[in-house]
């Protein structure tokens, strides 16, 4: 089991989903930088919201997507090491926000982890406590899903059509029916779809999801240039799953049995050190340094931030990756 898990871990395009998703989340946070509010950053911000849905995609590609029954034997691994982020790093990043705001006393250490306990941590972190959530329902999900495409497909469309597209039409007319599994699971389980799905059916969705992304990304640039709408910044948002399914699926195809580089083995297994790290260099580089890019031509020093902040967070987790007991969990 964990060597197929393995396996799957390693298949090219799942590194590079990895890596293009890690690299969006940074250009979503180096808005931070500067405080300019502008329609371009609005639509650079709508338009890689699906960086995060594409984690929560790998995930069940990886664990809902192979045969073999998942127990929470083997879960547990990704449990701890998702709880050890949440009380390590989480809570340094709560204890140098309350230093930053109130100085250091007794009370620091210990109101850092009740920070931790309510989720009063950096806005990066929602992540973590929502895959723990995650990974404790993929053994519930598998039993109901394991070598059985037929439930697998239902409970992907129940989950699309009530947690992404009736969630969308409830908010507009204020309708207060809810389904009870959250939009991150329709996620989970489209990953472990288009695992199981065969190679000539996602053949034939290529060229629709090139399509589809390209339509997407021009509907969303005449709405926020044309008609100055106000579109929905979700997760879960019909139009950012159509972009994260379509852009899955874009790299499955063109990726699937590409060559892999060292470089990209190396950034993809340093993807997660680098989504919980990154927010700490923003942090130190604005709050103390003052960095800001505000007074920069925005379509240069943008894309060099966005550049610089990655290399260093990479850099950073190469080095965390060596001391024995982080490396495991990290």
């Amino acid at each position: 089991m964990n060597k197929q898990i393995d396996n799957k871990e390693n298949i090219v395009f799942i590194m590079i989903l990895r890596i293009v998703a890690a690299f969006a989340v940074i250009i979503i946070h180096t808005k931070t930088l500067t405080n300019f509010d502008t329609k371009g950053y609005y639509f650079l911000h709508c338009c890689i919201l699906w960086c995060v849905p594409l984690f929560f995609m790998i995930s069940g590609y990886i664990f809902l997507g192979i045969k073999t029954y998942l127990t929470y034997k083997h879960v547990t691994k990704n449990i701890v090491k998702f709880f050890f982020a949440l009380f390590t790093i989480g809570w340094f990043y709560a204890f140098i926000q309350r230093v930053f705001e109130n100085g250091i006393s007794v009370y620091t250490f210990v109101n850092s982890f009740i920070d931790v306990i309510k989720g009063n941590l950096w806005a990066h972190m929602w992540y973590v406590y929502s895959i723990i959530g995650i990974y404790l329902v993929l053994p519930v999900l598998s039993a109901f899903v394991s070598n059985n495409k037929k439930n697998l497909y239902i409970l992907t469309l129940i989950c699309g059509v009530f947690e992404i597209i009736f969630k969308d039409i409830s908010t507009v007319f204020e309708i207060g029916f809810s389904f009870p599994l959250s939009g991150y699971c329709f996620y989970v389980l489209m990953g472990a779809t288009l695992c199981v799905m065969e190679e000539r059916t996602l053949k034939k969705l290529f060229v629709p999801s090139v399509l589809i992304l390209i339509l997407t990304l021009i509907g969303l640039a005449i709405g926020i240039f044309a008609f100055d709408i106000n579109i929905k910044q979700s997760y879960s948002a019909i139009y950012v799953a159509v972009m994260s399914v379509a852009i899955f699926i874009i790299c499955k195809r063109l990726f699937n049995k590409a060559k892999v580089s060292l470089a990209i083995v190396s950034i993809s297994k340093c993807t997660w050190g680098i989504y919980l790290v990154h927010p700490f260099f923003f942090f130190f580089f604005h709050k103390f340094f003052k960095v800001t890019i505000e007074g920069y031509n925005q379509f240069i020093a943008f894309p060099i931030s966005c550049l610089v902040i990655f290399v260093i967070s990479y850099s950073a987790v190469v080095i965390l990756k060596k001391i024995p007991l982080i490396k495991k969990f990290i």
